[in-house]
């Protein structure tokens, strides 16, 4: 087997998201919030976060169709589904940017490898073939992997304060005013893109980081 050929058989692939993929970004997802946000979020905060729950809440979005998210998932040909993206329209009415990326995450044995990079430019591929022209995304400011949206062209546009419970935290938005920047960057590898992008209960979830 040449080199190649086996390059491409290790390749990981991103493709939308079905219904039964729900458990696996489930998974990945809580498993991303109790990692990442575990130095400045409260631990009861973290636990309080059930998989069952996130389960239920990507099934029903992804079955939403045209009416909720898109949602990707990078699937890797021996240990399935590693990373996802969620994203659609930019829901905060900041002046252009009219696409919105509401989380991406990739599973940490996989970090460093480029997925993250391959989602960020799914996605705004898919925004640019859209006509959507520019590309924002929350998260909070104290996550430790925002240095990956930095080295992808991101710009820090506004922040904000959230509140999760009892906790206040601040925000930070990124944003490619023009997403053709972003798609024509060079591919990078990854630092931590468990980074939470900031996901608003009436998008990412029914009542969670893209962190």
């Amino acid at each position: 087997m040449f080199f190649d050929d086996w390059e491409q058989l290790n390749k990981t692939t991103i493709r939308p998201a079905t219904p039964s993929d729900s458990r696996t970004i489930a998974r990945i997802h809580v498993r991303g919030w109790r990692r990442t946000y575990r130095d400045f979020l409260p631990e009861d905060l973290l636990k309080s976060i059930k998989r069952r729950d996130r389960e239920q809440t990507w099934m029903h979005l992804i079955a939403g169709g045209d009416s909720g998210p898109y949602v990707l998932v990078a699937e890797h040909p021996s240990d399935g589904i590693v990373g996802f993206a969620a994203a659609g329209p930019e829901r905060s009415d900041i002046p252009d940017y009219d696409g919105e990326i509401y989380a991406i995450y990739v599973d940490e044995p996989h970090q460093c490898t480029g997925i993250g990079t391959d989602l960020m430019r799914y996605v705004a591929q898919v925004m640019s073939e859209n006509a959507q022209q520019g590309l924002l995304l929350w998260t909070f400011s104290q996550s430790p992997g925002n240095g990956f949206f930095e080295r992808l062209g991101g710009q820090v546009v506004t922040t904000r304060t959230r509140s999760l419970g009892d906790v206040q935290v601040e925000e930070t938005a990124y944003g490619w005013p023009d997403i053709r920047r972003l798609l024509d960057e060079e591919p990078q590898a990854d630092e931590e893109v468990e980074a939470e992008v900031n996901e608003r209960p009436e998008h990412a979830e029914s009542e969670e980081s893209l962190g």
